[in-house]
């Protein structure tokens, strides 16, 4: 199959799974390690159909300690993506995971790939590339391999990851996705990163 390619030697990564070259020449595992962890929202649209969550970005230690041991079994296993967004609130733990493999010398930056994601509070153009920083800031990074839309459907900027109206239902935005889009594939992107 064009444009896929064993992991090993040619690409220094202790993995043995696939990986596929992306339009710049870059190869992405194509496997990679899922930091989500299953939460609930209070008035979830279980108990209140039809209305919106009001959650905030998560920052409890005992959680992103447990996303940092995850992490580093994953990488430990062999793992060289990882998968993560602002939505999960994994990012610090993964960073922290990352810094830890680099400090004793098992990894270096560029044997891993680490895909990131947009949130839907942030795709008003002008809100791309700050959310991004903010992404790196968790990280303690200085780049991220793929940021993505999360998913195409806008919610008002908003300090709540789900942002409510007065009644409840969640408060959607309508901005130009093309231009997100955009935002996010051309201002922050250096040399096929984003940073």
């Amino acid at each position: 199959m064009s444009g896929l390619k064993k992991l090993g030697k040619e690409t220094n990564l202790q993995n043995q799974g696939a990986s596929i070259q992306l339009h710049d020449g870059r190869w992405m595992p194509v496997v990679a390690f899922g930091t989500f962890y299953p939460f609930t929202f209070p008035g979830d649209s279980q108990a209140n159909p039809g209305h919106c969550a009001g959650t905030k970005h998560g920052t409890e230690k005992s959680f992103i300690d447990d996303v940092r041991v995850a992490t580093k079994m994953a990488l430990d296993l062999g793992y060289r993506h990882v998968d993560g967004a602002f939505l999960y609130s994994s990012e610090t733990g993964v960073g922290q995971a990352f810094r830890e493999k680099f400090a004793d010398g098992t990894l270096k930056r560029e044997d891993l790939f680490y895909t990131s994601k947009l949130w839907n509070t942030f795709h008003q153009p002008h809100l791309v590339r700050p959310a991004l920083e903010k992404t790196l800031s968790f990280l303690q990074m200085d780049y991220v391999d793929l940021y993505l839309i999360h998913m195409p459907m806008s919610f008002k900027p908003a300090e709540e990851l789900f942002p409510k109206n007065e009644d409840g239902t969640c408060a959607f935005d309508q901005p130009d996705l093309l231009q997100t889009w955009q935002a996010a594939g051309g201002k922050g992107k250096v040399g096929g990163r984003w940073k």
